[in-house]
This record gives C-alpha cells, structure tokens and sequence, in this order.
C-alpha cells in the first residue's frame, strides 16, 4: 500500500512510462538516480517473485551507504517495511511466510530477501572473484563507471541467465526484462569509462539524433542560466531557460531496436526538489572542471593546451566514505574556473 503521493521528476517519469528491457542512466548528482533504483526493485518484486538480481558496486560501502540509503526511502513510500516485507542480510524466515529463490543462496550476507521469495544479491570489486555468484535473473549497476569493465564482464554478466521457465521465452507469461540490465552512473570522465556512452550511439544510428552534441549545447546553456540569476537578469533567464527546453525537445528520448534505453540529466532535471540555490551554491563552491562533470553532467569532449590530459590515476581518486569523484590537480595546473576557456564545448 503506498503510503504518500509519489512524486517523480522528468527522467524517473521517463524510465517508467517506456519500461524498456534494459536502461543505461548516465545522471549528475542531484537527479534521483537511487529513487530509480527503488522502482526497479519494486518492479523486480512484482513481475519475478523468487527471481535474483544482483546490485553491483565498486565497494560494499558504495552499495550499502549511497545507494541503499535512499533506494530504501523510496521502497518506504511505496509501502513496504523493513524486516516485514523484506530483511537485509539474514536468511528468510519460514515462520513469517518468506519464500526462497529459485535458484538456492547458500549466504545470505549480502543479501536482501523480500517475503515473495524475491532476492537481491550485493556484489563488490573489492576482491577477484568475489563478485561471482548464483544464477541471476537480471543486472543492477550503480555507479557503472567506477567497476572495472573486463572482471564485471567475465564475473557478473555471464551469470545472467536460466530460469527461461519461469519468466524467460520457456514461460506462459514472459517478463520482457528478464535477463536485461540496468546501469546507472556518473558521466564517465576517462578513455576506461567511455564504454558507457557506447549505449547512446543509436539515437545517431537509428534517428539521426546528435544527442552528445545536442547535450553538452544544453549543458553550457545551463551554465548562462545559472550567470544570468546570479546577476538578477530575469528577462535573460527566462529566455535561455525556454532555449534549453527547444533543445531537449531535439532529443526526443526512445527505446533502440535492442530495447536498451539510454538517458542523460542532471541537476536541472530535479531543480523542483534541489531548487536554484542548490545549483547555485554548488556552482560558486565547485572547481569549474568538477561541478560541470559531476552536476552538469557533461560530456568530456577535449581538453586543449593542457600539460596532461585527464588520467584516473593522476587526477583522479574517490572519497574513501561515498565514493565520490574527485579531480586533483597533482602536478598538473589547478583543475580552477580558468580551464574554462581551455575547454571545448560543442
């Protein structure tokens, strides 16, 4: 029973109206993308019960303290409760009337079991090899730019797959997400990472839409709007606000023939829950090269008269607690609002 009105954003509404078989997000932070996550889960639990998904992450703590949190909230406003229609980490209990996966657990560490027989297993990089398991159904990914690529294809990927009687192409009634995935990730910001928007080169392939180009012209848009009410100027606001919106229009988001779904926002997308003083405040406390990649959302097209192009292990770590990307300068010149002339912006 859902507890309270549900209110979802522009890309939230998008992945749910199109209900594709599998969905690649690349959103800024700020965009709801756990909230996605949570629809996922409750989705999953519906149309597969005693099916097993897996949520991967680069870390447990990526998974546990980023994505759970939040991803719980929403399952909250849904109305499920938290050790009645689902327990974290402990084996399901019979004498509540939980069901078991198809497939059999035999840990229940890293696992989250709904009373449906409905599992999610928690995967992890952190070690080789631990971040194999049982058969799965379908693939969650939450921050997909942090995995390494190579071990989660030859680890996770492969481990999608049977239960075909039960909800594949053997069963009365097929799930059409069955075995698909969902990624979920930060714009990626490294040649290692790009592999992501691969997903996204069938709007050019299959419609002839530019939507890298179309994106990154929004995205510098958005930096004027955020100029113009700093400086007060409502007139120019309102008119480079109604340009953004002629611009998305030209993205005009749809579902490829492979029935992947790829999508772009950020923080403008949930600007009626983040509000304009979020993006603000973000904006004037960021280095520019950070708040564009990790807010904006933008796509790294070249950086020129640089001493080093951007490399993951120069410029960049992550937060030891959350995960978050962070640039560096390292001996390269400080990553400060004076790349922005450096930086080419279609």
């Amino acid at each position: 029973m859902i507890t309270e009105l549900i209110d979802l954003n522009a890309p939230q509404q998008l992945s749910v109206i199109n209900d594709a078989k599998s969905e690649v997000d690349i959103h800024g932070r700020g965009t709801g993308k756990s909230y996605i996550i949570g629809w996922e889960i409750n989705k999953i639990v519906r149309e597969m019960p005693r099916s097993i998904t897996a949520i991967t992450g680069r870390t447990f703590g990526q998974v546990l303290t980023r994505t759970l949190p939040s991803t719980l909230k929403f399952l909250e406003k849904l109305g499920y409760e938290k050790d009645k229609d689902f327990i974290i980490g402990g084996k399901p209990l019979k004498k509540l009337g939980f069901k078991e996966p198809y497939e059999k657990v035999t840990k229940y560490e890293n696992f989250i079991s709904f009373a449906n027989g409905t599992g999610f297993l928690i995967l992890s990089q952190e070690r080789k090899g631990s971040a194999r398991g049982p058969n799965l159904d379908r693939e969650i990914v939450d921050e997909a730019l942090t995995l390494n690529k190579k071990r989660y294809d030859e680890e996770v990927s492969p481990a999608n797959r049977g239960n075909e009687e039960h909800f594949g192409f053997k069963s009365p009634k097929r799930i059409s997400q069955h075995h698909g995935f969902r990624y979920v990730s930060s714009m990626p910001y490294t040649r290692e990472q790009m592999w992501l928007l691969d997903y996204g080169n069938y709007y050019k392939e299959e419609a002839g839409i530019q939507i890298f180009d179309i994106w990154n012209r929004i995205i510098k848009l958005q930096l004027q709007l955020i100029e113009a009410c700093k400086a007060g100027d409502k007139r120019l606001y309102k008119d480079i606000w109604n340009e953004v919106v002629r611009q998305k229009k030209k993205m005009s988001p749809f579902v490829s023939k492979d029935g992947i779904l790829f999508t772009l926002a950020n923080a403008f997308d949930n600007i009626q829950n983040l509000g304009m003083s979020y993006i603000v405040r973000e904006y004037d406390k960021q280095t520019l090269l950070t708040f564009m990649v990790e807010i904006l959302n933008w796509i790294i097209d070249q950086i020129e008269d640089c001493y080093y192009s951007l490399d993951s292990q120069t410029h960049i770590y992550y937060d030891a607690y959350n995960d978050d990307c962070i640039f560096q300068p390292g001996s390269s010149p400080p990553f400060n609002r004076k790349v922005y002339h450096l930086v080419k912006i279609k």
